[in-house]
């Protein structure tokens, strides 16, 4: 679909909103996290931007949604997933951001044992792994032994709002049924509701989010029918190497070049393009180095 939502249309599934209401009221992020490992958290801190990690110019960067860390030196990173994917593309994100969060923790020179406890936890509008679970949990265990963990500090958690079985607290099961139907009945729930309409009531951030989506929106419309909208409705990596087998990427890539120099310029940051385009967090920075010079 080539239409951008409305600022009224957007819910908490909407990865926009989810930052911007996590951002802005840690408190809520805090008791979230609390809630949901079952143990407790004085002080946490957020980046005031999404938490970018480039370890090398030829590798995949990443951007996370919400990057915390909290008093203890335990890192969290907190995405919301409201699109299915292909059966292992999930799972092997989950994998590189867990690798990245390492990469970016330990200095040169700094021993292992200087790895922080990590968290990455998905919240997914789907059941990513078809078995109904409210939460799956994945730490290394031994084949051979079972019991036998593998101390190593990392864990990956998928939440799953359509899930029905498993024991979870009754503010984890409101806030996933808030996820899924977006309504609130009570308790935790209502609080991560009531911060929602208070995002949204913000003039501001409407008038903020509007004119990008405008000029996103202006952008579609201009390129239906070529890369961009291909790229949408595709995927933008799938659409561009369907154009370079078709013998057409030289024209589109300079189509596509040309249209993200221009959000460049009109003061969008690479997040909010990565975010709305779908083109790649690195390539869009690679292109706004060259244009201030450092390449």
């Amino acid at each position: 679909m080539n239409r951008i939502k409305t600022w009224d249309e957007l819910t908490i599934q909407d990865n926009y909103l989810f930052q911007k209401v996590m951002r802005k009221e840690p408190g809520l992020l805090l008791r979230l996290l609390e809630r949901l490992l079952g143990f407790s958290i004085s002080k946490i801190s957020i980046p005031q931007t999404e938490k970018t990690i480039e370890t090398d110019f030829r590798a995949k960067g990443v951007r996370l949604d919400v990057y915390v860390e909290d008093e203890s030196g335990r890192v969290y990173d907190i995405e919301m997933q409201s699109s299915d994917m292909a059966d292992d593309e999930l799972p092997l994100r989950t994998r590189y951001y867990q690798s990245m969060i390492d990469q970016g923790i330990l200095e040169k020179g700094q021993p292992y044992s200087e790895l922080r406890e990590s968290y990455v936890i998905f919240t997914c509008a789907f059941d990513p792994f078809g078995l109904g679970l409210l939460r799956y949990t994945f730490r290394g265990r031994c084949d051979e032994c079972l019991t036998l963990a593998l101390p190593d500090r990392a864990t990956r958690i998928f939440l799953n709002a359509m899930g029905t079985r498993g024991e979870e607290s009754p503010d984890i099961r409101g806030f996933l049924e808030y996820v899924r139907t977006n309504k609130a009945s009570g308790g935790f729930a209502s609080e991560v509701a009531a911060s929602v309409n208070r995002v949204k009531a913000d003039v501001k951030e409407k008038e903020i989010y509007m004119s990008l989506a405008m000029d996103m929106q202006m952008y579609i419309e201009k390129e239906k029918g070529t890369w961009f909208a291909q790229g949408r409705n595709e995927g933008l990596s799938e659409g561009l190497n369907q154009g370079r087998n078709e013998g057409r990427n030289e024209g589109r890539n300079e189509e596509r070049i040309t249209l993200l120099k221009n959000m460049l310029d009109s003061g969008q940051t690479p997040e909010q393009i990565s975010f709305f385009t779908k083109v790649p967090l690195e390539e869009i920075c690679s292109i706004q180095s060259r244009l201030s010079g450092k390449q």
